[in-house]
């Protein structure tokens, strides 16, 4: 008769905690970095594309201004890494905020800071 493969931690057995797995981390070939100062953002019901861009002459008359964009890459993630991502990215312009003051922004672009003022 075949033995049959039991489990392998029984019941009775104490399991401990499992610890964070240590990271590490190596750069691709493919690995590369960039400046942007633009981006496009679009949402669907499974996952979330940003296209990273940067900003380049203004051309066209005073009436039409053009603006052209080279676009550099895009980064595509699931809805769930991309809340993780806003989550990294709040604390780190909150603590930037905290050390450094408000982060300025484009004229038009009124957001209040992340990091709550005192009232004066």
């Amino acid at each position: 008769m075949a033995k049959k493969n039991g489990p392998k931690n029984p019941a009775n057995v104490r399991r401990e905690p499992l610890s964070s797995p240590e990271r590490i981390v190596t750069k691709s070939p493919a690995f590369f970095s960039a400046y942007t100062n633009d981006m496009q953002v679009s949402v669907s019901p499974w996952d979330i594309r940003i296209v990273f861009g940067e900003l380049g002459d203004l051309e066209g008359s005073v009436d039409k201004p053009r603006l052209n964009i080279k676009q550099i890459g895009e980064v595509r993630m699931s809805v769930q890494i991309a809340k993780r991502l806003a989550m990294m990215l709040m604390e780190n312009l909150q603590n930037y905020e905290t050390a450094m003051g408000p982060i300025p922004l484009g004229p038009g672009e009124a957001l209040p800071p992340i990091v709550s003022q005192p009232p004066s």
